[in-house]
């Protein structure tokens, strides 16, 4: 009896120890659940593809570009002196001004040859106000060059120039034997005329890219004034037929005074025979 008690008794213990071990630990799931679980969801390619992510562009440095601006433009005006007038008024309001002006005068046309000199931004302004005061457009051509990349190499190798010609000049105060310092002056004079040029250059295109050039030719058509010859009357011409007779007669009187030594050659040698002939009878 007592031995059955002490069996129940520690089969009892042992079931409350798995009890509490199995309640201490989290659910776990079977193999079998974690098949039947329902899958999480994939992450579809396409609709990477289709819905990139945003990269923002990348960030342009802009840069001036440096252009010449050159237009030959020929109009016909009706008034020649008012559209000059107008004309030096007009460039200076765009803060241009008169570089070259030359005039011709004919019988049938006068005509006005001006050069331009205007600020690049106020350039196509400009071209287009002369255009619309005009009567009448014979010619307009607009030509444009790039000078961009010109200009930066110059500056490149100006600023190279005069960095080697203050090399040249700290080299020059520590030389101590004549025949360096002549060959380093010599070098450095080399290299002043090099910037000097290079610089002329530089400030030509610089000049060249501020201002543009519009070479404007101008010209009025005279109208003709002049009236028809009246035809004169019977009067007017029978004095003039005198008139036009007595002046025959006097050039013939003229051409007379011209011949008179073949006259008397003629009149002597026309003696000669006739006198001959006589003795002969």
């Amino acid at each position: 009896m007592s031995v059955r008690f002490l069996l129940v008794c520690i089969i009892l213990l042992i079931f409350s120890c798995s009890k509490n071990q199995s309640s201490s630990f989290p659910d776990v799931k079977s193999g079998n659940e974690l098949d039947q679980a329902e899958p999480l969801p994939a992450i579809s390619t396409d609709s990477i593809a289709e819905h990139p992510a945003e990269v923002p562009p990348p960030e342009i440095i802009p840069w001036e570009k440096k252009l010449i601006k050159n237009a030959n433009l020929t109009v016909e005006v009706e008034d020649l002196k008012s559209f000059n007038n107008n004309l030096h008024a007009l460039v200076s309001q765009y803060s241009g001004y008169i570089a070259a002006e030359r005039s011709s005068y004919a019988d049938f046309k006068n005509e006005v040859s001006v050069t331009i000199k205007v600020p690049t931004i106020r350039f196509e302004a400009l071209l287009n106000e002369l255009n619309n005061k005009a009567s009448k457009t014979i010619e307009r051509n607009i030509s444009t060059q790039d000078v961009t990349g010109e200009m930066r190499d110059n500056k490149a190798r100006l600023e190279t120039k005069k960095e080697t010609r203050l090399k040249y000049l700290e080299f020059l105060k520590q030389s101590k034997n004549i025949n360096e310092v002549l060959k380093v002056q010599q070098e450095i004079n080399v290299l002043q005329e090099q910037i000097e040029s290079m610089s002329s250059t530089q400030n030509l295109l610089s000049h060249q890219t501020t201002f543009s050039t519009i070479q404007l030719d101008f010209y009025s058509i005279l109208k003709d004034n002049s009236k028809p010859a009246e035809t004169p009357g019977f009067s007017n011409r029978f004095i003039a037929s005198i008139q036009s007779g007595i002046s025959v007669i006097g050039e013939f009187i003229i051409l007379l005074a011209k011949l008179w030594p073949f006259i008397f050659i003629g009149a002597v040698v026309w003696l000669i025979f006739k006198r001959k002939n006589l003795l002969k009878i």
